[in-house]
């Protein structure tokens, strides 16, 4: 037996807010010590993660976006100081 949705559900339903991208983050640099890393994207299978790139050998992979972000702020107070 197929459920019906009632005008209350779909207002539920449309209500929901989606999570942040995180497409802030594409295209900044910061250094791993040895070469910098270069955020390309945000990653389709999990928004929470974002696509890096090493420049010096053109390796990529996922890093949790909320790491970027510390990883980031880290750097702008070592500069400010």
């Amino acid at each position: 037996m197929k459920s019906r949705f009632d005008s209350s559900q779909l207002k539920l339903i449309s209500d929901f807010d989606p999570p942040p991208s995180n497409a802030d983050l594409v295209g900044r640099v910061f250094s791993d010590g040895s070469s910098d890393v270069r955020i390309t994207g945000v990653s389709r299978t999990n928004p929470a993660q974002v696509i890096v790139e090493r420049e010096m050998d053109g390796r990529v992979w996922t890093v949790p976006a909320g790491l970027i972000r510390l990883i980031i702020k880290g750097e702008r107070k070592k500069r400010a100081a």
